[in-house]
C-alpha cells in the first residue's frame, strides 16, 4: 500500500502537496471541506462527521487525503465490495477544495484509489456522478471510466446521476 507521496503541482512548483491515509484526526477538517466542495444539488448528500467515522472504522475502506501543510485540500473515500470470490471497489466521495482545483490533485487521488483497489484484488471500480458534473465526468473519462447506467433523479428531482465504471485489464501472469 502507498502511505505518503509528495507532489509538486504544475501551477505552483513550490507548493508541496502531501498524500496520506485519512485518520480520525482529519474528520472535522474534512467536514469543512465537504461544505466548500459540495453545494446546490449535492448538499443533501454531503458527508458529516459520523459518515467519515463510519468509513474509517471499516477495514474495507480505501482513503487518501491531500494536504498543503496542515490544511486538507482534497480526499477520496470508498470501499472494497465483496460478492462471493469477486471484488470490486466503489468510490463514494472524491473532493478537492475549489481553491485548489485544476492542479492535478483529483487525478492523483483517483490514481491512488485505482492502484490501491487493484492491489487489493479488485477487478473494477464503480462511482456515481451527477449528470451536471461535467468537469468530474470529463476527469473520470480521461482516466478510463465509462458510462454504465443513467440513474434518474439520483441526486433529487430533475438531477440525474451517471454510474460509471473502470474495468481493470488482466496483466500477464494473473
Amino acid at each position: 500500500m502507498i502511505d505518503s507521496v509528495a507532489l509538486c503541482t504544475a501551477q505552483t512548483p513550490a507548493e508541496r502537496i502531501t498524500l496520506r491515509q485519512i485518520s480520525t484526526a482529519d474528520v472535522e477538517p474534512l467536514v469543512v471541506l465537504e461544505r466548500l466542495s459540495f453545494k446546490f444539488y449535492y448538499e443533501p448528500h454531503r458527508f458529516d462527521a459520523n459518515d467519515f467515522r463510519h468509513y474509517l472504522a471499516n477495514n474495507d475502506t480505501i482513503s487518501q487525503l491531500a494536504s498543503n501543510g496542515a490544511r486538507p485540500i482534497g480526499y477520496i473515500l470508498g470501499k472494497v465490495v465483496r460478492r462471493g470470490e469477486s471484488r470490486s471497489a466503489r468510490i463514494d466521495s472524491v473532493a478537492v477544495d475549489p481553491s485548489a482545483r485544476r492542479r492535478g490533485i483529483g487525478i492523483r487521488l483517483m490514481q491512488f484509489f485505482g492502484q490501491e483497489a487493484r492491489a487489493l484484488g479488485c477487478r473494477r471500480i464503480w462511482l456515481e456522478a451527477a449528470s451536471q458534473n461535467f468537469n468530474g465526468i470529463a476527469l473520470f473519462k480521461s482516466l478510463g471510466y465509462q458510462r454504465y447506467r443513467k440513474l434518474p433523479d439520483h441526486y433529487g428531482p430533475g438531477v440525474d446521476g451517471i454510474r460509471m465504471r473502470l474495468e481493470f485489464r488482466e496483466q500477464q501472469g494473473e
